[in-house]
Parts: C-alpha cells; structure tokens; sequence
C-alpha cells in the first residue's frame, strides 16, 4: 500500500492531494488495516500548525485515509540536581490571604523592588504567612517542579 502525508498551506478543507503544499511518500506493506508510524521530521519543519491539525494522510488512490496523531511520550532518565533559591515570605492579615495581595516589581538601576499591598492599597504588612515568592532569575532551564521535605527554616525577610 502506498501513502502520503501531506501538509495542507492553509486550507483546512482541501480532499485532494494537489491542495497541498508539500508532501512526503510512505510506503506500507502488508494487507493490515492499521499501521502505526513515526512522524517523519520533515513533516514537522512543513506544518503550519503546531498540534498537526493540518496534516492529511492520503492513499495510492488519492483518497483520504482516516488517521489519529498521538505525540510521543518523553520519559527523562536523567534526574535533574536540586537548585536552591532565594525565598522571599508573603505576610498579610488580610481576611483573602494571598488573593487579597497585589504583588508588583520595579526594577531600579540593578535592585528589583518588590511592593505588596493588598487589594485596598495598604501595605500587605501581618503575621500571617499566607506563600512565598521566589526568586528563580539564576535559574538556566524551565523550573519542572517545586517542593521541599520541611518548612524553610530561614528566608529573607526583607523585600527590597
């Protein structure tokens, strides 16, 4: 059997292997009537669209072929090694906790000042600890989780 994955310019409408432009041969053997293939890389420097939706699997015929694109799972081995980071407290008696806190952060000369206040323009001053800000800017790699065994048992207590 013979196929084609096709990428379609910008008609998602298009049944017909000419309405697209760009295409990629692929060659199947056997009478099954399910195959499972790995999407070529070509196909995903072609598309437009970043979930496949304009992909189309035709056949020798030129007929469309009912398909299903499931991205690939990507397992990491490797454990990345624990980072640690500055913590700043968020205190407030405010009756909303932390929603009723206005975080905003200037940057002045090469300080960053951080204002809290709550929802009514006061200092979100308290004794409540309702979270924490942290402060990721060292960090080189997206942040994949957070945790930590125990309370800190030391923070900043100073923002700015």
């Amino acid at each position: 059997m013979t196929a084609a994955i096709l990428i379609v310019p910008a008609l998602a409408t298009a049944e017909q292997p000419r309405d697209f432009a760009y295409g990629i041969p692929l060659q199947t053997s056997g009478p099954d009537a399910l195959y499972q293939i790995e999407v070529p890389r070509a196909v995903y420097e072609g598309v437009v669209r970043a979930d496949l939706g304009d992909v189309r699997v035709f056949n020798g015929a030129g007929e469309v072929v009912p398909h299903a694109l499931r991205p690939r799972v990507i397992t990491t081995k490797e454990t990345p090694r624990p980072v640690a980071v500055t913590l700043f407290p968020i205190r407030t008696d405010a009756p909303a906790g932390v929603e009723g806190v206005v975080l905003r952060l200037e940057k002045r000369g090469d300080r960053t000042v951080i204002d809290l206040r709550t929802r009514e323009g006061k200092p979100a001053g308290g004794t409540t600890l309702v979270g924490y800000l942290a402060d990721a800017r060292a960090l080189d790699t997206p942040i994949r989780a957070i945790g930590w065994s125990s309370p800190p048992k030391r923070v900043r207590s100073s923002l700015g």
